[in-house]
């Protein structure tokens, strides 16, 4: 109906009606534009909401994971410093006490329990740059690459483990006794609480130099762990109060 008018009004010389419909034209067209830019921007802030309503949920869960390594890590390392005390002939520690910071000080690992499921998946899908605040992509990545720096501290210390702390344990202490110290262990392993106790035996091998090495290794491990999840805790704070000013900025409720 349009096209017919302004070739009705070309064929008249009507150049004021051409442009007036030329005019109605361009402008139905971009507010066509604009209609669909906007249900496509809110539609990107509906999905927008939903991950960053995921990434919540995920720092919580991370967070308090890694509240309870630091709590476990605090332990180990009060172990490992009892451990070192005997070792040095500045403490003697009854057989029990013994079993029990052997338990919670060498024959423990720590895991990186956390969950980067919605990052992975808008990483994975390209949609990244849905998140319209670069602040808190940023932190994201980084986080990300801090999780990837605390795996090999906890990988390097596996190693440590596998080729020193496990051999020396296995060779010299109860391990009947380090399994009935601790009862995760006996969790794992029900009938281990039935073993009858091992014969008195001597502990010079703590005063071994190999013993107080492995200590020092372990304890360095535990205490760059220590020092890494406090850093990724503070960063998780961050994320979340980014992800909560971004649910507001958007009309959402944190």
């Amino acid at each position: 109906m349009i096209l017919a008018r302004i070739t009705r009004a070309v064929r008249e010389q009507n150049w004021v009606a051409v442009a007036i419909e030329f005019v109605i034209v361009v402008a139905g067209v971009m507010l066509a534009f604009q209609i669909s830019a906007w249900n496509e921007a809110r539609a990107d802030r509906r999905e927008e909401a939903g991950f960053l309503h995921a990434l919540a949920a995920d720092t919580r869960y991370s967070r308090d994971r890694l509240e309870q390594t630091a709590a476990r890590l605090e332990v180990q390392q009060a172990a490992l410093e009892r451990l070192h005390r005997v070792h040095r002939g500045e403490a003697d520690a009854s057989d029990e006490t013994i079993s029990a910071d052997l338990a919670n000080g060498l024959f423990y690992l720590s895991w990186l329990d956390v969950n980067e499921s919605t990052f992975d998946t808008l990483v994975g899908s390209g949609r990244l740059s849905l998140i319209d605040d670069p602040v808190l992509v940023g932190l994201l990545q980084t986080l990300s690459a801090s999780y990837d720096d605390a795996r090999s501290t906890i990988d390097n210390e596996f190693q440590t483990t596998y080729r020193f702390s496990d051999p020396l344990l296995l060779q010299s202490a109860d391990m009947a006794a380090v399994f009935g110290a601790n009862e995760r262990y006996t969790t794992q392993v029900p009938w281990s609480s039935d073993i009858p106790p091992a014969p008195p035996a001597s502990n010079d091998w703590m005063s071994d130099r190999a013993f107080g090495n492995v200590l020092l290794y372990r304890a360095a491990f535990v205490g760059a762990l220590s020092g890494q999840i406090a850093s990724l805790t503070s960063d998780l704070d961050a994320i979340q109060t980014r992800i909560d000013a971004r649910l507001r900025a958007i009309g959402e409720t944190p």
